[in-house]
């Protein structure tokens, strides 16, 4: 509901405007509290109690697990309610499935960030969700994601190369830390979403960026997918690889994390110049990867050569998904530059808008 309020002069040079008593009341507020006042980048200000963030209600959601429901939708159901930003989430299982429990909380340590077990009986467990956005902002939650898989990158092509199966199942198992990254941060953005229409993060200038953030965040985890898919075929390798094949696959290794973490800088600093210079050296590299597919191949037995192109298609993959990060960095920076032109022309017409500053711009 909209009301309409009087700006005052008080004291020669300060001015005040009074605050709605419903308002007031339904924050439980009482003179000589503090209000905290944002002024926001599209001109609004915006108002809230001091202890907003203390008082605020958290949202609970109540999971019930049937013996007819598998483990897999048990998950599906659990992520659903942590994704959509609850606070606490009660899970209750039916007699004959208690094994799930067990289940689930390997899955909460290992899969999810900022989540604790609370609460725990033989028939239901109680998980607090824990972290607030300022205490892992957007941006370096992403920073740390794309490092993560870069080295899952270089750590998988090694293994493959090095015939080293332990290290080839250590990626495999870090592609968990990536995932608990992506859905921490889908999770925030959901949380973001819905106060979009008030404030918007550091890291963002429109609203219409919450898309590309979706976006990218669901690449990088495609990247650590496909390193973990090459390490997988290092474990099913037989033998190591020859000598000379090992030059050809570390320097593929050294382009592809290249242009990966680059993509993830031109995101992240908006630099859609760089952005288009990625993905002509993405489709530069995948024309590479195909011309030195026939010629690795010879000589080699059938098994080692199967495992090699399902590495070489992934490799590729890993260049695609870079050139989709960079192609989402170019709408993002034309959202902003577009932004800003527009800010540009009303700038101008308020100038026409008055003559004598026109005449002053000309002479």
């Amino acid at each position: 509901m909209k009301e309409l309020r009087k700006i005052q002069r008080t004291g020669g040079a300060t001015y005040i405007i009074s605050l709605p008593k419903a308002w007031v009341k339904q924050q439980g507020l009482r003179a000589g509290d503090i209000i905290v006042i944002e002024s926001l980048p599209n001109g609004k200000l915006l108002l809230s109690p001091y202890e907003f963030e203390e008082r605020r209600t958290q949202r609970k959601a109540r999971l019930v697990i049937h013996s007819k429901n598998s483990v897999n939708e048990m998950i599906r159901d659990f992520v659903t309610y942590y994704l959509a930003g609850y606070d606490l989430i009660e899970v209750r299982f039916d007699e004959g499935i208690r094994h799930y429990k067990n289940i689930l909380k390997s899955f909460v340590r290992e899969r999810l960030i900022g989540v604790e077990i609370i609460e725990e009986s033989a028939q239901h467990i109680l998980v607090q969700c824990i972290v607030r956005y300022n205490e892992l902002p957007l941006k370096k939650a992403i920073e740390r994601m794309s490092v993560l898989g870069e080295f899952m990158i270089d750590d998988a092509i090694r293994a493959f190369v090095d015939f080293d199966k332990d290290l080839a199942e250590e990626v495999i198992r870090r592609d968990n830390e990536v995932d608990r990254f992506y859905f921490y941060i889908v999770r925030q953005l959901k949380q973001l979403i819905s106060e979009a229409t008030i404030r918007l993060p550091d890291e963002m200038k429109h609203p219409r960026e919450f898309l590309g953030y979706r976006l990218v965040v669901k690449s990088i985890e495609r990247v650590a997918d496909h390193a973990s898919k090459i390490a997988l075929s290092a474990k099913r390798l037989d033998n190591k690889l020859p000598e000379h094949l090992r030059g050809i696959f570390i320097k593929l290794s050294r382009d592809v994390r290249k242009i990966f973490r680059e993509s993830i800088t031109s995101f992240l600093e908006r630099n859609g110049e760089r952005a288009h210079t990625i993905i002509d050296e993405s489709m530069k590299f995948s024309k590479n990867c195909d011309s030195l597919f026939l010629e690795i191949l010879s000589n080699i037995d059938a098994k080692t050569a199967a495992l090699i192109s399902l590495v070489l298609d992934s490799i590729k993959r890993i260049a695609d998904y870079s050139a989709d990060i960079a192609e989402i960095t170019i709408n993002v920076s034309i959202i902003n530059m577009s932004k800003n032109n527009r800010m540009i022309r009303e700038d101008n017409t308020e100038r026409i808008k008055n003559p004598d500053t026109c005449l002053k711009n000309f002479l």
